[in-house]
């Protein structure tokens, strides 16, 4: 064989290399353009105590209105997006037409307005919590708590109870026992406190602190920024789908030891601890009843990773006398997909809610 017979067929090779990995690249560009799906984005209306939380196509769940049609609100102004995401500003509503209505009352809360509570006849049942209870992606009547209000009056229809959701997105657990105290102060007469407790309510500090920044947290898919930082000016699809995903599994992996971290012998946990202990007391020198509802990260349910957390916070509130639900039992096993609002978006939807 001589040399030209020899070079013709490494040009080949070459040549066939090239337009392999060319189909691959193209294949990875029109994947990343079909793929693009928008995270949670904020509108305003022209109610000044409405907001809209809109999702795109790939919303799961009955919005309270598609903005592809005929619809209340007037204009809407764009005010944001979960992901602090700067080249959606603007963005068109029928983009994420899903809308989530979020109506405050006179406390800024997703609640009926005031007067219609009625402490000296009704029982009230406080809700305190985050996101979770505030029910973030999915309409007002499908929120686990106007569900168990249902429940309990056609369960005793003798009594009549009313549940008022205090639960405010974000709020950390030591906000959350400002507005325990708060709201039995009001109501001056309530039956229960439930808390809906997620894993992340506890108090951190130091390096715990610091880890939070650069972690999923599993409450949303967060855009990633090492592998596309480290990858920053170069053109490959292909590069950047797989740099993000092995990027995405690391995260997943620090978040993990971080959620167990936060249930160690810490500073953090015991602040929590305490906390939660006062709230018991405090509770119970009013005579009402504390629960501590515990909802599961919706991440891997059919090996869920996080089990032991679970473990330690009902081993604490039964030590405390604290009454505990976890509703793990409930979700364990399952695919954590049909839980989701949307596919950037891990909190619980309507059915979660259901269930």
């Amino acid at each position: 064989m001589d040399r030209i017979e020899i070079g013709g067929k490494l040009l080949l090779v070459v040549a066939s290399l090239a337009v392999t990995a060319l189909v691959i690249e193209v294949s990875f560009w029109l994947f990343a353009r079909s793929e693009r799906i928008y995270p949670l984005v904020y509108y305003e209306t022209d109610e000044p105590s409405l907001d809209l939380w809109c999702y795109d196509e790939h919303f799961a769940g009955t919005p309270d209105w598609d903005l592809r049609r005929a619809h209340p609100y007037g204009k809407l102004t764009y005010l944001g997006n979960a992901n602090n995401d700067s080249t959606l500003a603007n963005l068109l509503p029928f983009k994420v037409p899903n809308a989530i209505e979020m109506r405050r009352n006179e406390e800024q809360l997703r609640e009926r307005p005031m007067a219609e509570f009625d402490a000296q006849n009704a029982k009230i049942v406080l809700v305190i919590g985050d996101s979770f209870g505030f029910g973030q992606g999915v309409r007002v009547a499908e929120r686990f708590s106007h569900i168990l209000e249902l429940r309990l009056n056609q369960e005793h229809p003798a009594e009549r109870y009313q549940l008022f959701n205090a639960c405010v997105p974000g709020m950390n657990i030591k906000r959350i026992a400002k507005t325990m105290e708060r709201y039995v102060e009001y109501f001056a007469r309530v039956e229960r406190v439930v808390y809906s407790f997620t894993l992340n309510d506890p108090f951190r500090s130091g390096r715990l602190l610091e880890m939070e920044k650069e972690l999923a947290d599993f409450m949303h898919l967060r855009p990633n920024v090492g592998a596309t930082r480290f990858l920053a000016g170069r053109n490959s699809y292909t590069l950047r789908w797989f740099a993000a995903r092995l990027e995405r599994q690391q995260i997943s992996r620090d978040t993990i030891a971080w959620y167990r971290q936060l249930y160690k012998d810490n500073l953090g946990w015991t602040l929590t601890r305490q906390l939660l202990s006062r709230m018991k007391k405090s509770c119970a020198d009013k005579g009402i009843e504390l629960s501590l509802v515990v909802f599961p990260v919706f991440y891997q349910l059919k090996a869920y990773p996080l089990t032991e957390v679970h473990e330690t916070l009902g081993a604490f509130a039964q030590h405390g006398g604290i009454h505990y639900v976890d509703l793990l039992a409930q979700f364990a096993g399952k695919d954590e997909r049909d839980y989701w609002v949307h596919p950037t978006d891990f909190h619980p939807n309507s059915r979660a809610h259901r269930e």
